[in-house]
């Protein structure tokens, strides 16, 4: 499967994104995409029926609801319920605040 993309596809997400791209910049960029697509998709021709499927980089397969099974290693902690903290710990450390919320800069 071959992934196309067109420079007007290039055009439309840099403008999304608000990002000034040149015509000729599109064109590069649209190269490289579909490089990195054509690479992704050499990934469908491997055969991966005999390889078991594991949620973790470290290869063991993860199970998350394990209550009849006592024989899995599971490499994740498990969730500890803990009290929230109070209002006051939390700004402790804030740089600025007002009253009981955490001021920040305008994001807008």
């Amino acid at each position: 499967m071959r992934m196309e993309i067109s420079e007007d596809d290039v055009l439309h997400v840099a403008e999304l994104a608000r990002i000034r791209v040149t015509r000729t910049e599109s064109r590069e960029i649209k190269e490289q995409l579909q490089t990195i697509f054509q690479h992704f998709s050499s990934l469908q021709d491997i055969d991966t029926e005999t390889v078991d499927p594991t949620m973790h980089i470290s290869g063991n397969q993860i199970v998350l609801d394990h209550t009849d099974r006592e024989d899995v290693n599971q490499n994740i902690r498990a969730d500890l319920i803990e009290a929230p903290l109070d209002t006051e710990q939390v700004l402790q450390n804030s740089p600025r605040r007002e009253n009981t919320f955490i001021r920040t800069k305008g994001v807008l």
